[in-house]
């Protein structure tokens, strides 16, 4: 299945408008419209916002688009072209793009708890990932235990773990249909859209 992403461009400060994206139009921010349009795409599996401003992120989210990360200021000049803001938001998306910080669970009483919290912060889920805590994804690649581990706690991996970091691009952890057409369209050289 190919993820089809429509990206919302929206600088916080526009040199012929200012405020252009937050301005009203018709009783909405204009940024409004271009969230709605991408939404309302039948193909269209996400829409992603890319802005510096945490006002503007802040209306795209009320919308319904996703604001996994702000883009930096290098790439909101007014010389700044835009395939390097969508180089950008493709190279982000590739990147572990799930963070537990913005995951839920389901109470008894039928509402949302955030599965995971961040001392001192109210609402980490409504954070950009880049301020949350780095996290790594276990795919279970390689798993090197002592024998005494396993014969004296009864466990395969023990109190004392350490990573073994590997490239998401050149890895795959296959638990599903998708997961295996991705690893084997990597496997074979051919560019994979879905991240």
């Amino acid at each position: 299945m190919v993820e089809v992403l429509a990206i919302v461009p929206a600088r916080g400060e526009s040199k012929g408008l200012l405020g252009k994206n937050l301005r009203a139009l018709a009783g909405h921010p204009l940024i409004a419209y271009s969230v709605a349009a991408g939404i309302q795409a039948t193909l269209v599996n996400r829409v992603i916002c890319s802005t510096d401003s945490e006002e503007i992120a802040q209306v795209a989210r009320e919308d319904g688009a996703e604001v996994p990360f702000m883009r930096p200021a290098e790439l909101v000049q007014d010389d700044s072209p835009d395939i390097d803001f969508f180089n950008h938001v493709l190279a982000e998306l590739a990147k572990t793009n799930y963070s537990p910080y913005k995951m839920w669970v389901v109470n008894d009483s039928g509402t949302l708890d955030p599965l995971l919290t961040v001392p001192g912060v109210a609402e980490p889920f409504n954070l950009p990932r880049q301020e949350l805590p780095e996290v790594w994804w276990h795919i279970g690649v390689l798993d090197i235990v002592r024998t005494d581990v396993v014969t004296q706690t009864n466990s395969l991996s023990g109190k004392t773990i350490i990573p073994l970091k590997v490239d998401r691009a050149a890895s795959a952890d296959i638990d599903t249909l998708d997961d295996f057409e991705r690893a084997e369209k990597t496997m074979l050289g051919v560019d994979c859209v879905r991240p």
